[in-house]
């Protein structure tokens, strides 16, 4: 490597997949590694992780939109339990991201409370339900590391339960270290449904979630 300044960026592409018989997505996604020149980094090793950094609950469900003459019925959602409309996103209650829920005894407590916060609220988030909000694997699950080719670039999945979809946000780092240089890039994406399943006129994917 000719220049010791590196960066590393992470994306997400669109064709999503079908897998584990039709129970999760496989959303593709890469990485690419420069120097200072902009010239791709070859044989560098990316640390990934992913973590649900958001969520929200809410109901999923078939609705019926007529636009002209023409009638077309689909998934829709999540919509918030109160009825007023959609819900949206709220923090992961693991503040740590420890994977333990605490009870504020040695670190902040972690379920969401009786008194909710208004981000809460309009996450539909459940109150003091003993558990995590959402558990870790809601995220998804990638490779701990992959190379980068000749042109600085390594593709992966990320792999995810069809009832995240929508629900999550999934936080996805990349880091890499070149000749003692250190580079780290984050990106946050909602965990999207497939066009087929979203199009599908009885909405079979819908669903109520309660994280």
């Amino acid at each position: 490597v000719s220049s010791t300044a590196v960066s590393v960026t992470v994306g997400f592409g669109t064709a999503i997949e079908d897998t584990a018989k039709s129970t999760q997505y496989k959303l593709p996604g890469s990485v690419l590694v420069v120097d200072s020149n902009g010239t791709g980094v070859a044989g560098a090793i990316v640390t990934l992780t992913a973590f649900p950094a958001r969520y929200r609950n809410g109901t999923i469900r078939a609705v019926t939109e007529t636009h002209g003459l023409v009638t077309h019925t689909h998934c829709a959602g999540p919509f918030h339990s109160s009825g007023t409309g959609f819900t949206t996103f709220t923090n992961n209650e693991d503040i740590n991201r420890d994977g333990i829920l605490d009870d504020g005894t040695l670190a902040p407590a972690e379920d969401t409370p009786g008194t909710r916060t208004a981000a809460q609220v309009a996450a539909d988030a459940v109150s003091l339900n003993g558990i995590i909000s959402p558990g870790h694997a809601a995220g998804g699950s990638i490779p701990m590391t992959v190379t980068t080719d000749s042109a600085g670039a390594a593709t992966f999945y990320l792999q995810y339960p069809k009832s995240s979809a929508w629900f999550i946000e999934s936080e996805i780092s990349a880091r890499v270290i070149v000749a003692g240089t250190e580079s780290t890039a984050r990106v946050n994406h909602e965990l999207p449904m497939s066009v087929t399943d979203a199009d599908d006129d009885v909405c079979i994917i819908g669903r109520t979630a309660s994280y």
